[in-house]
């Protein structure tokens, strides 16, 4: 797999996390203020990290609204790769920074 395509690959999978917390719709603030759900959340984002990354450095536990990631608005804007590592950056269309994966 390339570097952009385990990006994009953690991106929808993050998303599809995302959703499923909230049963298929999107959180609420009320939802992400349960300690058993931020428990549950980061158990879940976890397992993630784990099938994407080597360490846990690429993996991002934050959970907000609207959510760090989402495939239908960040894109892959640029990679590089350096022997056996790379950087990827992405950026969304309605933020000014980019991600560095």
């Amino acid at each position: 797999m390339k570097p952009e395509e385990r990006v994009e690959a953690y991106i929808r999978d993050w998303h599809k996390c995302w959703l499923k917390q909230g049963n298929g719709s999107p959180p609420t603030p009320t939802m992400m203020m349960n300690m058993a759900f931020l428990i549950q959340w980061e158990t879940a984002i976890a397992e993630i990290g784990v099938v994407h990354w080597i360490d846990s450095s690429g993996n991002s536990s934050g959970i907000s609204i609207p959510p760090e990631h989402d495939p239908e608005v960040e894109k892959v804007v640029t990679v590089a790769v350096n022997g056996d590592a790379a950087k990827v950056e992405t950026k969304r269309k309605d933020d000014s920074f980019y991600k560095i994966h």
